[in-house]
This record gives C-alpha cells, structure tokens and sequence, in this order.
C-alpha cells in the first residue's frame, strides 16, 4: 500500500506533467479487512484514505518495473515514475552478468506495447551504461528494454517513467519521484 500511495503522491505533485485531472485515483491496495474497499488519494488536495470499490474514481497505472527473462538482465536506470526532458542525456545502466559482449536497447512510448519499441541502438557494448539523449515525442507511458543480442530470450523492460518536450525547468525536478520512492 504504502509504496503505491507514494507514487501515486508522487504523480499527484506533478500531476501537470501527467495531463492528469485533480480527482480521486483508486490505489491497487484493496483494505486488508474490509476486502469490499480499497485505498485511494486525491490528486489535487494531496489526501488519501479508503472507500467502498463501487465508488466511481479515475485509475492510473503507476506499477511498472522490471519484467523479462530476468534471468540475469536486470535494468537499473532509468527508474520508474522518473520524469525527461527532450534534450536532456537519460542515463541506461544494467547488470552486465552474463549478457555476452553486446546489448540493443529500444524505448516503448506506448507502455511496453508488443510492436511499439523504436530503436536507441542497435547495439552497444555490454559495459552496463549507455547514455541516450532524449529524442522524440512526449509521454507518460514510456518503457525502456534491454536485449542481449546473441540470446533474443534474455532481455528485460523497466517502466513506466515520463518524457516530456523541451529543456528541463527550474521548477521541475527530473529526480523528484527518485526522492519520493527510495
């Protein structure tokens, strides 16, 4: 509960990023032992609490994460709920564990979509770092994936984080879910 309550907390303070409406927003946290209610929090008051499931509140998908093969990819930046700039240079880091001697890396902006991911780099070396300089349309739904190349079965997705257009501003940090989260 608590870790979905700060990130959904940590969406709701840049929720203009989001194009997110000041309402509720249902938790996926149903209440330990009243089963027919649920943990929500209000994107605009800042508040949370628990209601009946049959109340009507919006829902945003904040779990993401890892998934894959995971056998040993594991992607450690960018981390999800993180929030780019166009322009700026997103560092990628992974676990270099046996992943052979080079890597794809591709980006989803439509949440990881089988057939949405465009191509980074077609390949790079697997020294576990590559930094991208952020390209492309804005959104709220990006995912990052990371392939080794001799083995298409070994690879791995960290997701969902946030691109939007033009420089950085003094008022939004890109770390702020960063601080929110760990």
């Amino acid at each position: 509960y608590w870790e979905d309550l700060l990130i959904l907390k940590g969406f709701m303070l840049h929720r203009e990023l989001l194009d997110t409406q000041a309402s509720f927003y249902w938790s996926s946290t149903t209440r330990s032992y009243f089963t027919y209610h649920a943990w929500f929090v209000h994107f605009e008051a800042g508040g949370d609490g628990m209601t009946d499931k049959s109340t009507y509140f919006y829902v945003r998908a904040v779990r993401g994460g890892q998934a894959g093969s995971l056998d040993h990819l594991v992607i450690s930046a960018p981390k999800q709920a993180s929030a780019w700039h166009t322009g700026a240079v997103m560092p990628v880091r992974w676990n270099t564990v046996g992943l052979g001697t080079n890597v794809k890396i591709s980006l989803s902006r439509q949440g990881g979509l089988s057939g949405t991911f465009e191509t980074i780099i077609e390949t790079t070396s697997n020294d576990g770092q590559y930094d991208w300089t952020i390209t492309g349309a804005e959104s709220v739904n990006c995912v990052i994936k990371i392939e080794q190349l001799d083995s298409p079965y070994n690879w791995a997705t960290e997701g969902l984080f946030v691109i939007k257009k033009g420089p950085a501003k003094s008022a939004v940090n890109p770390g702020i879910f960063l601080l929110l989260l760990e």
